[in-house]
């Protein structure tokens, strides 16, 4: 019943994000309904450990399995989001394209002078500036190129799911926790927006490391 109840839920959640008109898939409130759903619900699972036979009462996995299973969820993870970065998904959009030159702008002003700016009051029409700079500062070491432009977002999305499998271990359980990291792994909305190169991938990250926290 557990597992049956957070799969489920889960899989409506990918409905629902996969359904929804136009293409603007990167909202705030998008992330967050899915967040809270995977947590949560796949909470239900924990009550049937026992019953569905992965492990007797007073018998939790070692804490090696944890780090085994977790690692390899971190692995699958990490080649789902970074394989090929510099072209798939192709080709670079308008907006990822504009985010490369004003991070160029703003990590040059950053290094040559020392200029800061936590909201931008000339480019991207005022959005935050945070994942720019990470782009700027990539594309300095890296070069310039597709590839520099998408790293930060997918890494940005493997820390959220480590960061996913922390909260469900301090919320509820280890297993839990691996449970909604797995989820969260193979989730197609997340591996596709962590390969893009726009902001928006960080929202999942700092919202669970809040709530972590």
């Amino acid at each position: 019943m557990g597992w049956g109840a957070a799969l489920f839920f889960w899989a409506v959640t990918l409905a629902v994000t996969w359904t929804i008109p136009d293409t603007n898939k990167e909202q705030p409130l998008l992330w967050l309904l899915l967040l809270l759903l995977l947590v949560p619900l796949a909470g239900a699972a924990a009550s049937a450990e026992v019953g569905l036979g992965f492990t007797t009462p007073g018998s939790p996995w070692p804490a090696r399995t944890y780090r085994w299973l977790m690692g390899s969820v971190l692995l699958l993870g990490g080649f789902l989001r970074l394989y090929n970065l510099g072209e798939l998904p192709n080709p670079i959009d308008p907006d990822s394209a504009q985010n490369g030159f004003t991070s160029m702008i703003l990590s040059g002003e950053l290094l040559q002078r020392g200029e800061f700016k936590a909201v931008l009051d000339r480019w991207a029409l005022g959005n935050e500036a945070a994942f720019l700079y990470l782009q700027g500062l990539f594309q300095r070491v890296l070069g310039v190129g597709p590839a520099s432009l998408r790293l930060p977002g997918a890494l940005a999305g493997l820390a959220t799911i480590y960061a996913l499998y922390r909260l469900g271990a301090e919320l509820f359980s280890r297993r839990l926790g691996l449970m909604a990291a797995a989820m969260l792994a193979v989730s197609p909305w997340h591996i596709y927006l962590s390969r893009l190169p726009k902001r928006p991938i960080l929202t999942p990250l700092f919202m669970a490391l809040a709530l972590l926290f």
